[in-house]
């Protein structure tokens, strides 16, 4: 199975939205939230669990915020924390509260004993000097960038860092780079689950690993060579192994 680069994953979302293929933004959430959502079934069995998904500004938090709603559909206690909501997903935001998701406005005194906590933070296109500016300030909770004082992810950073609770991660787990992997010595989480096909920065990943996102077609998987595992019936998802 290939192991994809930033650019490889860039282009084969661009195509999947493109005249040829003319997926919508909303649909690949929707089908990546899903297959996250069932990962986290699959893995954590207990019944009616206590999940805690942290949420970014991109199209990783709008997946985090379907999944949010299909874990609440399956019978779970939901929520959420949301620190820079973009007004582009207020849809899936409303779909959550209308399914009894709620919303955590504060990380510091939680009083929940959450069972998982699910990273959807940062996705793949999250990278370079905004990274490292991030990573740097994430112990101050901090980031403070010609004066003015940012969103605060370095908190988040910061808790997924040092939380005991497993870590489910979408995608990517936030702050790893995309194909040099964790190179800052952040968390590990317990579950993985790649969308699309897994990224070269989690080519040694020795948690459970699923690949979700069932959506690529076959002229797609032929061109970009990615030998992807064959799912089973409906199944959205399929472990992978190494």
């Amino acid at each position: 199975m290939k192991y994809l680069n930033s650019q490889e994953a860039i282009q084969i979302d661009n195509e999947l939205m493109s005249e040829t293929y003319k997926y919508t933004l909303s649909q690949l959430m929707e089908l990546a939230g899903l297959s996250s959502s069932m990962a986290v079934e699959k893995v954590f069995t207990k019944k009616e669990k206590n999940v805690l998904i942290l949420v970014g500004p991109g199209n990783n938090g709008g997946d985090g915020l379907v999944a949010a709603r299909h874990l609440s559909i399956f019978g779970n206690k939901v929520y959420i924390h949301y620190p820079k909501p973009n007004k582009n997903f207020n849809h899936l935001l409303r779909q959550c509260e209308s399914h009894k998701v709620l919303i955590l406005d504060d990380l510091s005194n939680i009083s929940v004993d959450f069972d998982v906590v699910i990273d959807a933070v940062f996705g793949f296109s999250f990278k370079g000097n905004k990274k490292k500016s991030y990573i740097e300030k994430y112990l101050t909770g901090i980031l403070i960038i010609k004066g003015d004082i940012r969103d605060p992810f370095g908190k988040v950073i910061k808790f997924l860092n040092f939380t005991k609770i497993p870590i489910a991660s979408i995608d990517i787990p936030s702050g790893y780079d995309v194909e040099k992997g964790n190179t800052d010595n952040l968390f590990v989480p317990a579950l993985l689950i790649s969308l699309t096909c897994p990224k070269l920065g989690v080519k040694n990943f020795k948690g459970r690993h699923f690949l979700g996102g069932r959506f690529i077609p076959n002229e797609l998987e032929v061109k970009y060579e990615l030998n992807t595992p064959s799912y089973h019936g409906s199944e959205q998802i399929v472990e992978i192994t190494n």
